[in-house]
């Protein structure tokens, strides 16, 4: 347990040790994630060991004073999460005891954790026990002394969650909140992802003012953000990257501007906002509303880069930019002049993962989310070279920053994020995964086992399967038998060879370069990189059924589609088009299907299919989609993304094919919407992102349970 807080608040019962102040949760040493509101009602039951704690009593200690949508539903969920946490029965208890109707009893015997150090036994010599005792005295002062000077020291920078003030009560998920100008209102999204996904609008007038909705479609959002007068709430359409505008009293939304994402205002007529120049390549623009005056601020060096949120400081001369590259998802924050006359640097700890970033209102600090300890919290650093400084903490994450106009506080988003891999077959829906945050699930070729990554400390914020790093395991469908493949390796992609002997994995180096390793399933022998000459990193493996291995290639800030025949130890570069990702290779192994640029078109990128053998490539989507095959070949599974009509993650379409060609019948210039496949002969729907197994019949797919809610925190 962490001693940086008052040792007299801290207590143990059974295995575990819990902070009365700080809310910290720990068994055997190990970190408990427990959100904040349960670690509150833990913390009220357990201070009182023995006692009934009425339900008002818990109400008027947590709940007094803020709004919740329905306090009984609230507890229940805070005293389920505690439950688990604690490994406890509700049948049988061993810590908290349901008293039907009235509260609850903590059961469980509670002793406080002893700062100082134990004294010699009783066996020691009377002149030995004085100077022991002297001895021990004066070790105890000093850590005394040594604790209160931490504390002290420690304290400006780390804000308790006891200090907390929860500004928001879903049984969902609410995130990406923002102040209006003049701090009376708070505008922010409700739904699970806190970058880019599926919910709607929500204005709510603070401090306890009801929530009110003010979109109601099912389009993928990010970034609301409030015009300068705070009639306006501008928020991004994920995948097409558009802004729009909803009036705050309530009305239809609007578009705005096209090609334009995390959109702020600079002025009471002047933007900045994310603009795509080519493929996926986003930059950083100024300009008036009108689009007017434009120029470029700041455009990452590699060519699949996204600079996909900006904020500018006090005096604007510097932007703070949260970015993504094509290998390793988001990068640490960026500090960039506003005059665009140089790319800047870093911030925050290196090779970390920077979300989201906001200044002081002085414009001495630079606040941001980072995922340091492999769990996302507020961090900050002094302007313009400080060092990092942790200011939340404890098992929840905290991701997304909106400073307070008075400097006095900040809002974050706080919550878990839980992931799962499941299977559908002729009796249904499987959980497969039960440990750890779960994601990129892939059936063997029989059909037999199931691979997917897991990770086991916080998942961050990769939504749909984008940027995993994990532990590559396996389970076995029959017997249910899991374990770790490749124990210890972290992995960012992954392919099982048809024969089930071999794994081509990605992994990151110390340079924060990928590379290509080939591992025996059987563990006869350790893991061998897959050396290439021609490229600067390697990601994206995926084995064809006559063991050719396709990747995904650097050269010279581009990205190339190569393969390495089975048995050769050399790549060739399949094609000389640059493309943006690699999705999938068809089950006779003919065509490789690419995202790739589509310069000068509406929709800034689309899926092409490739030929492996030569001859012209096929366009399959004029927008962002995903395909992939059935390892028998019957079946074509799509997902779009990146339509007005289907901009979210909910439906897959499968589409019978014919012998000998792996495409169904399609526009000439590829499909653009789900209208486009309507009259697609057999056509069938899957909900959510799906990958399909052996046969049309057996598929796997992942779900996330989360919960967050928008909390207010002190600035240190």
């Amino acid at each position: 347990m962490s001693r940086n807080g008052n040792p007299a608040c801290q207590i143990r019962f059974s295995a575990f040790e819990l902070d009365l102040e700080t809310g910290e949760l720990q068994k055997e040493g190990k970190s408990v994630r427990l959100q904040p509101q349960p670690c509150k009602v833990l913390a009220t039951l357990a201070s009182q060991p023995g006692k009934l704690v009425t339900r008002e009593e818990i109400r008027q200690q947590i709940w007094k004073g803020t709004t919740f949508v329905d306090f009984d539903q609230s507890l229940n969920f805070c005293i389920r999460q505690i439950r688990l946490a604690l490994d406890d029965d509700r049948g049988a208890p061993r810590f908290v005891e349901t008293v039907p109707r009235r509260g609850y009893r903590f059961i469980a015997p509670v002793t406080p954790v002893n700062s100082l150090p134990a004294l010699p036994g009783k066996e020691k010599k009377k002149q030995g026990l004085i100077g022991n005792a002297s001895l021990m005295l004066g070790i105890g002062l000093a850590v005394v002394l040594v604790g209160a000077l931490a504390y002290h020291w420690e304290r400006p920078h780390r804000v308790s969650p006891s200090e907390w003030v929860q500004l928001t009560d879903f049984t969902d998920s609410a995130t990406s909140p923002e102040f209006s100008p003049d701090g009376r209102m708070l505008a922010f999204l409700r739904g699970p992802d806190t970058f880019n996904g599926p919910g709607q609008v929500y204005v709510k007038i603070l401090p306890d003012g009801e929530a009110v909705q003010l979109t109601h479609d099912s389009l993928l959002k990010m970034s609301p953000v409030f015009s300068p007068d705070g009639s306006r709430i501008a928020y991004t359409i994920g995948a097409r990257w558009d802004t729009w505008v909803v009036p705050t009293l309530g009305g239809e939304p609007q578009l705005m501007l096209t090609n334009a994402s995390g959109l702020t205002w600079i002025g009471n007529h002047h933007v900045l906002f994310s603009e795509i120049k080519n493929g996926r390549h986003m930059g950083v623009v100024a300009a008036n509303e009108g689009r007017g005056e434009q120029r470029d601020i700041y455009l990452p060096r590699d060519v699949a880069g996204m600079a996909h949120r900006s904020a500018l400081s006090p005096d604007g001369k510097w932007l703070l930019i949260a970015e993504m590259d094509s290998t390793r998802g988001w990068l640490p924050c960026r500090l960039v002049p506003f005059d665009g006359s140089s790319s800047g640097k870093p911030i925050g700890a290196p090779d970390l993962h920077c979300t989201s970033a906001a200044w002081s209102r002085d414009g001495r600090w630079m606040y941001f989310s980072d995922d340091q300890g492999g769990t996302f919290h507020i961090w900050r650093e002094r302007f313009p070279a400080g060092k990092p400084e942790q200011v939340t903490s404890g098992p929840t994450e905290e991701e997304g920053i909106a400073m307070a106009p008075d400097g006095r506080s900040f809002v974050t988003s706080v919550g878990m994020v839980e992931g799962t891999v499941w299977v559908h077959g002729d009796n249904g829906d499987r959980q497969i995964s039960s440990e750890g945050y779960a994601e990129a699930p892939t059936l063997s070729f029989g059909g037999t086992q199931l691979f997917y990554l897991v990770r086991r400390r916080a998942r961050g914020h990769f939504s749909a399967g984008l940027f995993p790093n994990g532990e590559l395991w396996v389970t076995d469908l029959s017997s249910n038998h899991a374990q770790a493949v490749l124990p210890d390796l972290r992995l960012s992609g992954y392919s099982v060879s048809r024969d089930g002997q071999r794994v081509a994995c990605s992994a990151l180096d110390g340079k924060g370069k990928s590379h290509l390793l080939l591992a025996s399933l059987e563990r006869s022998k350790s893991p061998e990189q897959i050396r290439t000459t021609s490229t600067e990193s390697e990601d994206t493996p995926i084995f064809a059924s006559n063991d050719d291995l396709f990747f995904r290639g650097s050269e010279k800030d581009a990205n190339y589609l190569y393969r390495t025949k089975a048995g050769a130890t050399v790549a060739e570069k399949v094609t000389n088009d640059p493309i943006i990702e690699l999705e999938s290779v068809s089950p006779d192994g003919r065509w490789v299907v690419t995202q790739v640029a589509f310069p000068r078109e509406e929709a800034p990128r689309g899926v092409v299919a490739y030929p492996t053998q030569g001859g012209a490539p096929v366009r399959i989507c004029r927008v962002l989609c995903f395909v992939s095959w059935t390892m028998d070949g019957k079946f074509m599974f799509v997902q779009l993304l990146g339509t007005s009509q289907t901009n979210e993650l909910g439906k897959t379409f499968v589409i019978a094919v014919g012998p000998g060609n792996p495409f169904p019948q399609l526009p000439r210039d590829g499909v653009s919407s789900e209208a486009d496949l309507a009259g697609v002969p057999g056509l069938k729907t899957r909900e959510g992102a799906v990958s399909p197994g052996p046969d049309g019949s057996l598929y796997t797919f992942s779900k996330q349970n989360v919960h967050r809610n928008l909390y207010r925190i002190p600035t240190p």
